[in-house]
């Protein structure tokens, strides 16, 4: 926070040129979210709950974090390998639940071209801090996409566009994708994200790249991760997110002087109303 004081006060009061798409952090953006609720059943049921005073859901997308679990042997809903961590399926349940339950284009905030991001991060740790095998690259692979196809299939029955992000810190997990198997009739695809900076495999392209609102500024060309006129992907935006925990509005306020494409927070619903500000 207190790196970012000076930039925050040069530009207090201004917006980018554009309205960033919200994602619910870590599916907890409930008022009074904890970090200990993060990644839980019962913080993502609260924050698919989450409606404007309009009644209009309050996020445009929704992330799920998803753990191969070696010691299990199974895909779990968690930010790290634990013995408790409900099935990743379980998440996924809730998310094809809350969307076979919504009117048509109302599954996400509504706006001029609407669907429901599903944002699914791929964590690189499989236990004690151990990477991925191939066959365990196979298997979290797996599950997410079948994960995001479920998610799909309700968009689909309820007239609700769903455009999967995959995202991950170790960027040959989502290179691992056949991004063509979500390529829908409408143009639109999954999208591709890592870390800001991050090398990629070759041949692979990372539509999204993700930036800490609290990294040090002096170290960032903001210039390379913002949109420009034809930084889309099928109707889905492409270019920088920016995320923070549970950021003030002063924080908020500058981090729309930098027209990221995407921003995730936990207080989605302060997010929202600034963003919806008359």
């Amino acid at each position: 926070m207190t790196r970012f004081a000076g930039l925050v006060i040069a530009v207090l009061g201004c917006v980018g040129s554009s309205r960033p798409l919200l994602i619910c952090h870590n599916a907890n953006c409930a008022e009074g979210n904890t970090v200990e609720a993060d990644d839980t059943l019962g913080a993502l049921r609260a924050s698919l709950a989450l409606r404007t005073p309009g009644g209009e859901v309050v996020f445009d997308g929704m992330e799920l974090d998803s753990v191969w679990d070696r010691g299990l042997g199974r895909c779990t809903f968690a930010h790290a390998p634990g013995p408790g961590a409900p099935d990743f399926a379980q998440a996924v349940a809730l998310v094809a639940a809350h969307v076979a339950a919504s009117a048509p284009d109302h599954a996400a905030h509504t706006s001029a071209h609407p669907a429901l991001y599903l944002k699914i991060e791929l964590k690189t740790d499989v236990g004690g801090g151990a990477p991925h095998t191939p066959d365990e690259v196979a298997a979290h692979v797996a599950c997410v996409t079948a994960a995001a196809r479920a998610v799909i299939t309700a968009g689909v029955a309820s007239h609700n566009v769903v455009v999967p992000i995959f995202d991950s810190d170790d960027p040959a997990l989502p290179a691992a994708i056949d991004p063509g198997a979500f390529l829908d009739s409408s143009g639109r695809e999954c999208l591709f994200e890592t870390g800001w900076g991050t090398a990629l495999p070759a041949g692979f392209t990372a539509q999204i790249r993700t930036l800490d609102w609290y990294d040090d500024p002096e170290a960032i060309d903001w210039g390379q991760g913002t949109r420009g006129q034809d930084a889309t992907s099928g109707g889905s935006p492409r270019g920088l997110l920016i995320w923070a925990r549970n950021p003030s509005l002063a924080d908020l306020d500058a981090m729309l002087v930098h027209d990221p494409a995407y921003v995730g927070v936990n207080n989605i619903e302060e997010a929202r109303g600034l963003l919806d500000a008359p």
